[in-house]
């Protein structure tokens, strides 16, 4: 359990010790005064408890789209908003590199998993295979003429088996080959990797990273990228990545 969740779990055994030595000190009060109290009580108890199921169903949520998300990430080469030739983005186009490293994987990671779900107001970030949210959430209630409102700020770490810096294994292991082979097939064809070449002279490529597994099962995780050593900019325009 992270820092804030203790302290949070700390703040909730004061609460309740609290409540409980005022309902001994105030016994000989009124039973309106009583009922009050003890209603009160439940409230708080209430208001905590639903505070800490929402942080445990947001928890979930990211649990369950981590997998889809790098599964998703691999087979757009880690760039899902590059420039594509059908289902494969460029890694490189001529002697201009697009590959992505591990700080755009994570950023890039950032954004799929959250098209996957809405949390209000959350800050997420991802940390190779750890993910941090943060987020800040009121709860209000009544009690009596009394309002009161908990303020809830946890910080909630996830830490999953397969990160970030195992996608970013098949991507470089397709560098070292781009480098050492070029354009030479019989070179990629004594490489362990699954390639194919357009008719434009283009290699595509889909290179497994390892599996990747969830409550649902296991997956391999397969990475696409594609790469045109004939590219020339000043044929072709500019290529961006």
């Amino acid at each position: 359990m992270n820092k804030k969740g203790i302290m949070s779990l700390w703040v909730f055994v004061f609460t309740f010790i609290s409540i409980g030595m005022a309902l001994y000190l105030f016994a000989d009060v009124s039973g309106d005064e009583t009922r009050l109290i003890g209603d009160g009580h439940s409230r708080i108890l209430s208001t905590y408890s639903n505070a800490e199921v929402d942080r445990f169903n947001d928890e979930r949520k990211i649990g369950y789209a981590w997998k889809e998300s790098i599964l998703e990430l691999g087979s757009k080469g880690g760039l899902p908003d590059g420039e594509f030739n059908g289902d494969y983005v460029y890694w490189r186009k001529g002697s201009k590199e697009c590959y992505p490293n591990l700080d755009i994987l994570q950023e890039n990671l950032v954004e799929v998993v959250s098209s996957k779900f809405n949390i209000e107001g959350y800050v997420l970030k991802v940390d190779d295979n750890l993910v941090l949210l943060n987020y800040s959430r009121d709860y209000s209630e009544t009690v009596g003429d009394i309002d009161f409102t908990y303020h809830f700020n946890p910080i909630v770490e996830i830490e999953f088996d397969y990160g970030v810096s195992d996608l970013l294994i098949g991507i470089d292991e397709v560098k070292s080959i781009v480098s050492e082979c070029g354009v030479d097939v019989a070179c990629w064809d004594s490489k362990d990797i699954s390639y194919s070449i357009d008719d434009n002279n283009i290699f595509k490529v889909d290179v497994s990273s390892g599996t990747i597994k969830d409550i649902l099962g296991e997956e391999g995780v397969i990475i696409r990228g594609s790469i045109d050593f004939d590219y020339n900019p000043l044929q072709d325009g500019e290529f961006e990545c």
